[in-house]
């Protein structure tokens, strides 16, 4: 699995773990934003533990992501997310972003 250089391999983004964070509906939600291009300004942190985007929603305004990534050594990768939406966390624009950092990042699996 391709890997950026400065990523530490126990935080991969795999998408098993996308998969085991977000429900079926709202993973396929996220899936169509990113695939539409409604994610914006992607960042991620040169060592992988941040990324913040913006994703064009229902609103004039894009909602604002930002996602840490944690080691844990007893299980898979920890996520914790907040987005500026109604919703707030395990949002179709927070698994938009993890699918498009996913892409981006070249991972296959």
């Amino acid at each position: 699995m391709p890997m950026d250089a400065t990523t530490p391999p126990d935080l991969s983004l795999s998408e098993e773990v996308i998969k085991a964070h977000f429900g079926a509906k709202t993973l396929e939600q996220g899936r169509v934003y990113e695939m539409r291009g409604r994610v914006q300004n992607l960042k991620i942190e040169p060592n992988g533990e941040v990324i913040t985007a913006d994703t064009i929603g229902s609103m004039p305004d894009p909602y604002r992501q930002r996602i840490a990534l944690k080691r844990n050594p007893f299980g898979p990768l920890l996520i914790a997310g907040r987005c500026t939406c109604a919703t707030g966390q395990s949002c179709k624009h927070l698994a938009a972003v993890l699918v498009a950092a996913h892409r981006q990042l070249g991972f296959k699996n």
